[in-house]
């Protein structure tokens, strides 16, 4: 009776290193998909409507606020062929310079950077706060950066006071002084009619700067001006 050699599976163990990897690669897959759900149905909860924009302004995300905001076709935003637009032609240009800006800003110190804006409605009865915002992990890689808009109806506002407070969350006594400003009078003209030192104007100055995002004067008055209702 011949002898039967009986073979045995011998492991490869070159391979288990492999199968390792690939395993904890899928569990980090599955745990940026399980956050990025997260921050989607967080994001949809929201009152504020987010889009997420890539460079040539096509959306690649957007919550429902956001989207209900694009749906309304006497808005002063929408979507056409997958791309977002204002519909009036100056606040289009605006846009696009902003975007275009906090991009620029993102690649170069790689730190956030925001700007805003109002957006007017077709006939101009309404209005639209947007916040342009370089966005984060996980909409924005380093490779394809991205911007986040922050959308936020505004009711009908009266005059230029009324919608620089709402864009730029001003105080009434910040707000004197930026009306001043856009009427060409200068610091001390209006620490003068406050009955106030110019140190004092030169605190409100500042914050008017740092809630702007501006830094000079001249910036600012043309960031303010931008307030305007088209009326």
């Amino acid at each position: 009776m011949g002898l039967q050699l009986i073979q045995f599976p011998v492991s490869d163990d070159r391979s288990s290193p492999l199968q390792q990897q690939i395993l904890d690669l899928r569990h980090r897959i599955d745990r940026l998909t399980a956050e990025r759900d997260e921050v989607r149905d967080t994001l949809d909860r929201l009152a504020l409507g987010i889009i997420i924009l890539d460079r040539t302004m096509c959306v690649t995300f957007a919550n429902a606020s956001a989207r209900s905001i694009l749906a309304d076709a006497d808005g002063a935003a929408g979507q056409q062929l997958g791309r977002f637009f204002a519909r009036d032609p100056r606040d289009q240009r605006r846009l696009r310079e902003l975007v275009r800006n906090v991009l620029q800003a993102r690649c170069i110190s790689r730190e956030p950077r925001q700007a805003g804006m109002i957006m007017h409605g077709a006939d101009g009865s309404q209005l639209l706060s947007v916040c342009v915002i370089s966005a984060s992990p996980p909409f924005s890689t380093p490779s394809n950066d991205k911007v986040a808009l922050a959308l936020r109806r505004l009711e009908t506002a009266p005059n230029l006071s009324h919608c620089m407070q709402l864009m730029f969350s001003l105080t009434e006594t910040e707000t004197k002084y930026a009306m001043a400003l856009v009427s060409g009078l200068s610091l001390a003209e209006e620490a003068q009619a406050q009955g106030v030192r110019i140190s004092t104007a030169r605190t409100h100055l500042a914050r008017l700067f740092q809630k702007t995002h501006t830094h000079q004067q001249s910036q600012l008055v043309a960031r303010l001006s931008a307030a305007a209702p088209a009326f």
